[in-house]
């Protein structure tokens, strides 16, 4: 059976580095990211602030394909004629990129250790436009339009419900984490302390 380390923490914190960074150090790894099964984001600015309104829980999502590829991942194919899971084609560790560790039941249900990555509310709003700035000044000038347009449609939403979701995902996953780490950091000496402390945590 594998282990599965969830990776979580703001839009901007360099999830997606790490991850990248981590599976280069620790052989027979792999990665599963939330954002390739999930359906939340596709919600209209207006359905996510109902959600908000109304419940706010991450519960509510049917991540019923990720629970498949999870469950896959992590216990191995099972075997028809037994119906017994064996591990032979189960990586030793998978990196689990999620918005909602453990808070979400049925995908929280596999994860082993947590990893938080902490980034003050600012520092993520700026990565973001800082993200969409560059690609506009490496692309051609009639692209400027669109990409200011993003960039006032996401202020907006950060303004009126993102910054809000953002303050009850570090409060609902920092505490439960068992590695927390700066966001500030340069990628690599991220990984090294990472890489260091899933040794110790994880496999000793």
């Amino acid at each position: 059976m594998s282990i599965v380390i969830a990776v979580s923490g703001p839009p901007g914190a360099g999830k997606t580095t790490l991850i990248q960074n981590l599976l280069q150090r620790i052989p027979g790894s792999t990665a599963i990211y939330s954002d390739d099964y999930q359906s939340y984001t596709q919600k209209s600015p207006e359905e996510m602030r109902s959600w908000l309104a109304e419940s706010g829980d991450p519960n509510d999502f049917d991540l019923s394909d990720l629970v498949v590829e999870l469950r896959h991942q992590k216990h191995g194919p099972r075997n028809d004629n037994t119906s017994i899971k064996v591990d032979v084609d189960s990586p030793k560790v998978i990196f689990f990129e999620t918005q909602f560790g453990r808070r979400h039941v049925d995908t929280g249900q596999f994860i082993d250790y947590q990893i938080w990555i902490e980034l003050p509310a600012d520092v993520s709003l700026a990565r973001n436009i800082q993200m969409v700035a560059r690609k506009m000044l490496a692309g051609p000038a009639d692209s400027h339009t669109s990409g200011l347009a993003w960039i006032n449609h996401f202020c907006e939403n950060y303004i009126e419900f993102v910054r809000e979701l953002l303050v009850i995902q570090q409060r609902w996953l920092s505490p439960d984490a068992e590695i927390v780490i700066d966001g500030s950091q340069a990628a690599n000496t991220a990984g090294d302390l990472v890489t260091e402390q899933i040794i110790s945590q994880c496999f000793l």
